[in-house]
């Protein structure tokens, strides 16, 4: 028989094993921008057309949620807004977590960059619209440009192609999570008022419970899955805003796997030899082929031809042993945020952004809507602030020496991706429920900036992009 010869794998550089997450993460986001592009244009088209009224019935068709005699019923938009949504900012929690333990907000160096662009975009955005705003009842709206739709913005940065390094998507990619990180501390702000106390309370209790089970090491999603549910539930009758349960829940899940990787490879191939032997044992007979890149293919046969066999109790115990090693060498943290990111980014934010983006548009409402200073201020934030406020902090921290710009990203690529950052389009209408919810006009003005701002912001930043040359080597 011949004998079975181990085939060797080059290993990863340094710099792979940093972009690659980051590029798939990318991919992952680009779709979602798109799909999310695609839902606004429906929202939009519906809401304006003859069946404006079954829109209006969508949005609020009541649904009931409760235990036992607790009942609590709320219409389609408002469980969306803060149920599922809820879901959505633990993904992002997830996110935030896994750069700064491991991706590149995990080196200070590599950190500062993104962090700084973000505190520009949310600073200079908020003072835009506060020239507009300052001194009136509607100066609360200040945080809703200081958003950056990350999918969105990928989604259009995905239409260069190879024009754009992937240095400048990975910048982007962190610079809306950095900003993501103060939206959420906004959004904080926005929900704390009057707290019932014995909620609270809850809170910190099943808090403290998945903190514990994080020093205790359990690795089970079901544990993290349930207290979060709870956590979620008590946070939503403490009348802070439930989508803050998400981001809470998120930091206590384990980003450590049970076991390393190296372990893994060790078992790994343990059990593949189970396999492999188990098979043997019946004194079936194999083949060794060269393949043309240089490696071996092990093909097994009998009588009959070539077969591959799953039939021996042993090669079954060996295979079940090898997919519970996958699962033990995969974290939580990054198993949740792969089943919960296909559901976020192909249902809830499409659902989001169906029950949001659905603006009624005519001649008289863009006239008034373009005179109004809340308007104005969210488009001028989002078009002009975010761009001037991320390159300006990026420039000044980038001449002083505290910061590096990586060697193939030019200040016009700079520019560019501020632009792109100005798409504020998710995290921003959710900014502008918190402010305006209670005010539908004004709620409406701030909508119509956010989609005003989010295209003009598109627009300019792909035009920089299009026309910028990449950097010479």
């Amino acid at each position: 028989m011949a004998n079975v010869t181990d085939t060797h794998r080059v290993a990863p550089t340094k710099s792979e094993k940093v972009l690659a997450p980051s590029e798939h993460f990318i991919h992952q986001s680009t779709s979602a921008g798109l799909i999310m592009i695609l839902f606004i244009i429906i929202a939009l088209g519906w809401a304006n057309s003859p069946w404006y009224k079954l829109y209006e019935d969508f949005l609020h068709y009541p649904i009931s949620f409760g235990f036992g005699s607790t009942l609590v019923t709320y219409g389609l938009s408002h469980w969306v807004n803060d149920g599922l949504m809820t879901i959505f900012f633990f993904l992002v929690g997830l996110e935030i977590k896994r750069e700064f333990l491991a991706g590149e907000l995990s080196n200070r160096e590599e950190a500062i960059l993104p962090i700084v662009a973000a505190i520009g975009g949310m600073a200079a955005p908020a003072l835009v619209y506060l020239c507009f705003n300052l001194g009136t009842p509607y100066a609360k709206g200040w945080a809703i440009p200081t958003a950056t739709d990350i999918a969105f913005a990928m989604g259009a940065l995905s239409l260069l192609g190879s024009r754009v390094p992937l240095s400048l998507k990975v910048f982007l990619t962190d610079l809306a999570i950095a900003a993501d990180i103060g939206a959420r501390v906004i959004i904080a702000l926005f929900s704390v008022g009057s707290v019932p106390r014995s909620p609270v309370l809850r809170c910190v209790t099943i808090l403290a419970l998945l903190f514990l089970g994080n020093r205790l090491e359990i690795r089970s999603l079901l544990f993290y899955g349930f207290l979060s549910f709870l956590l979620w539930i008590f946070v939503f009758q403490s009348g802070i805003h439930a989508t803050l349960a998400g981001v809470l829940a998120a930091m206590t899940v384990p980003f450590k796997a049970y076991i390393s990787e190296r372990d893994f490879i060790h078992v790994a191939r343990k059990s593949i030899s189970r396999y492999e032997y188990a098979n043997l044992a019946n004194g079936d007979e194999y083949d060794v082929v060269q393949l043309p890149d240089g490696s071996e293919k092990i093909i097994y046969h009998d009588n009959a031809g070539p077969y591959y066999s799953l039939v021996q109790p042993e090669s079954v115990s060996a295979v079940q042993d090898l997919q519970n090693y996958c699962t033990y060498v995969e974290s939580p943290l990054r198993a949740l945020e792969r089943i919960i990111h296909l559901w976020v980014s192909f249902l809830i934010v499409p659902l989001f952004t169906l029950c949001n983006a659905g603006i009624r548009v005519d001649t008289s409402t863009i006239t008034t809507a373009l005179a109004d200073p809340v308007t104005l201020g969210v488009a001028f934030g989002l078009v002009v602030g975010k761009p001037i406020g991320i390159f300006t902090t990026c420039f000044v921290t980038s001449k002083l020496g505290l910061i590096r710009i990586a060697k193939d990203i030019t200040w016009t690529h700079l520019f560019g991706a501020g632009c792109l950052a100005g798409i504020g389009f998710t995290m921003s209408l959710f900014v502008a429920n918190l402010a305006f919810g209670n005010l539908a006009h004004r709620l409406n003005d701030a909508k119509i900036g956010i989609l005003t701002g989010s295209f003009f912001a598109v627009c300019i930043g792909l035009f920089i992009l299009m026309n910028t040359k990449k950097a010479k080597e």
